[in-house]
């Protein structure tokens, strides 16, 4: 059996293999397309971590688990959750199943630019404030270029330990969702933990750590997703995203008073290719998340 000390250190050590989950749709990859044609630049490249195992496995939901299907039933929709903090995964609900990133990739191509530059000139801080906490496709598509493309944040993911997650279109065609088509896509698990390595772990300066964060906290798109259904007192920080095939994301770092933050991602799509889903899916499931947890 993994000791304590191994399981604390799951999540925030950038080993991020696959974590617990229920069931699983994951496709064969594809090709990706061809994004623009933009001089590259250096890749970033943060210190690669020994691989880790994953956490031993989040505890059953029970009645939650119940609750969620509810929510999918009631939506005709997919909902996948996974909600992680320092000692490993708390909750997990289809939590390796891939979806569309959409919009929430943009804290993640900030970070690779950070990680790459350190402290941003007040251009490229513009930026990445535009794209992080107002969601700006212009201004994610400005990052990407200073970059090099998509493939160098994929790149990036990779040298953090994430072999999940990966952004192959600029945007807004990396919106546009098909199940089964692998591009721009993520999993709750994945996605939820990269976020809480670049925020709450050490992948990041604490400068770069820090922009970040108040970014998120001072986001603009949020407020009827995971916003709606965090309790009064709590500091919140998020990034939505929103796509194809009905799919709206958002994906949190929560402070509850009095105990340690945590990393909520709820990734959400129709089960129709025409179909609608609802912000309020996304507050309902991120209710059951933070009543079990």
């Amino acid at each position: 059996m993994r000791s304590l000390l191994a399981r604390r250190s799951a999540l925030l050590g950038l080993g991020l293999t696959a974590l617990a989950a229920c069931g699983s749709d994951d496709p064969a990859p594809a090709s990706p397309s061809k994004s623009p044609s933009k001089s590259p630049s250096k890749s970033p490249s943060p210190s690669p971590s020994p691989r880790r195992e994953p956490p031993v496995g989040a505890p059953a939901l029970g009645a939650g688990r119940e609750e969620l299907r509810r929510i999918e039933d009631e939506h005709d929709a997919v909902v996948g959750l996974a909600a992680a903090d320092t000692t490993g995964l708390l909750l997990a609900h289809r939590a390796d199943t891939r979806l569309a990133l959409c919009s929430t990739v943009k804290p993640l191509v900030a970070a690779a630019l950070l990680a790459r530059d350190g402290a941003p000139d007040p251009r490229m801080r513009a930026w990445i404030t535009a794209a992080v906490r107002d969601s700006d496709n212009e201004a994610a598509n400005a990052l990407l270029a200073e970059l090099g493309g998509p493939a160098t944040v994929t790149a990036y993911l990779r040298a953090l330990g994430d072999d999940i997650t990966r952004l192959d279109r600029w945007e807004p065609a990396l919106n546009e969702h098909v199940p089964g088509d692998p591009r721009d896509t993520t999993s709750p698990a994945a996605l939820a933990s990269t976020y809480a390595a670049l925020l709450l772990g050490g992948a990041l300066e604490e400068g770069a750590r820090d922009l970040l964060t108040g970014l998120m906290v001072d986001a603009t798109t949020g407020d009827a997703r995971i916003r709606a259904a965090v309790p009064a007192g709590w500091r919140v920080g998020d990034k939505t995203g929103t796509g194809g095939h009905g799919t709206v994301n958002d994906v949190a770092v929560l402070w509850p008073p009095g105990r340690d933050p945590w990393v909520l991602a709820v990734l959400v799509r129709s089960q129709h290719a025409d179909g609608e889903v609802p912000e309020s899916a996304v507050a309902e499931a991120a209710a059951v998340a933070i009543r079990y947890v």
